[in-house]
C-alpha cells in the first residue's frame, strides 16, 4: 500500500479537513436519525444523479438503540471524485 503525504491527503478531499476539537457529546438513541439519514440521501442522489454509485447510512447514529454523538455519517462512493464537484 502506498503511503500519501500530508498534501496528498489534503487533495484527496473535496472539503477543508480541520481537526475537531470540541467535546464529544453523546445523546441517547433518537429514531429520527434514519429519516435526517433519508432526507440528506435524497438530496444527495438528487444533486448527483447517476454519479452515486453507493450512499450508506454508517457510524453509530445507524446503530438503532446506541447512543450516539448527534451527527449523521454517511459513506458515499462515486466512480470519480473530481466529477462529483
Amino acid at each position: 500500500m502506498a503511503t500519501m503525504d500530508d498534501d496528498a491527503i489534503a487533495d484527496a478531499f473535496l472539503v477543508e479537513v480541520r481537526p475537531y476539537s470540541a467535546p464529544v457529546i453523546l445523546e441517547e438513541y433518537d429514531r429520527r436519525w434514519p429519516a435526517r439519514y433519508e432526507a440528506e440521501a435524497t438530496a444527495i442522489r438528487e444533486a448527483l444523479a447517476t454519479k452515486v454509485l453507493r450512499l450508506e447510512h454508517t457510524g453509530s447514529t445507524s446503530v438503532p438503540g446506541l447512543a450516539a454523538k448527534p451527527i449523521i455519517d454517511m459513506l458515499l462512493l462515486v466512480a470519480r471524485a473530481l466529477d462529483a464537484r
